[in-house]
């Protein structure tokens, strides 16, 4: 089972899918954040997991984007499914940081709007269109002054073909 391999520090959040908690892998005592989602309880549909998934494999390595590290699928004995969700680490959403009352003086708003912009753009230049982009889906690393995009659940691939756009 994966939690095995990690030392959790602390709870980061419980929203509609799941825990999201802070985390050691002790192979190399990197940080990582770790998502806890649990089928029984889940609000929405599977097929939102599958498609977050699949778009955020299929997206090339961004600096504006947090990464997946690792996925793993847990069934127990009672046949409930855990599936644990690996990112990079990151110190807590948007919303917790402005909920906190951190500091956004205008550089830092700037910093993050370009961050921001930078990242959609991306997406967009890989033809995904994130639709839920809000305050929970944007992961703030304080120390780095860095946000980073996440929570492709609602993201949609563009059909529409390229000369039209």
């Amino acid at each position: 089972m994966v939690l095995a391999d990690y030392y959790i520090e602390k709870s980061l959040g419980i929203d509609s899918q799941g825990e999201t908690l802070r985390a050691i892998a002790f192979k190399d005592y990197s940080s990582v954040t770790l998502k806890i989602l649990h089928f029984e309880t889940y609000d929405g549909p599977l097929l939102n997991f599958d498609q977050e998934i699949s778009i955020v494999y299929s997206i090339p390595s961004s600096i504006y984007i947090v990464q997946i590290l690792d996925l793993d699928i847990y069934m127990d004995l009672l046949l409930r499914c855990w599936t644990f969700l690996i990112f990079e680490a990151m110190d807590m959403d948007l919303k917790e940081f402005i909920r906190l009352g951190q500091q956004l003086n205008a550089k830092r708003i700037k910093s993050f709007l370009y961050q921001l912009c930078m990242g959609v753009s991306y997406i967009h230049s890989h033809s995904i269109i994130h639709r839920d982009l809000k305050p929970r889906n944007i992961w703030v690393n304080k120390s780095k002054g860095v946000v980073k995009i996440e929570g492709f659940g609602f993201a949609q691939r563009d059909r529409t073909p390229q000369e039209e756009r």
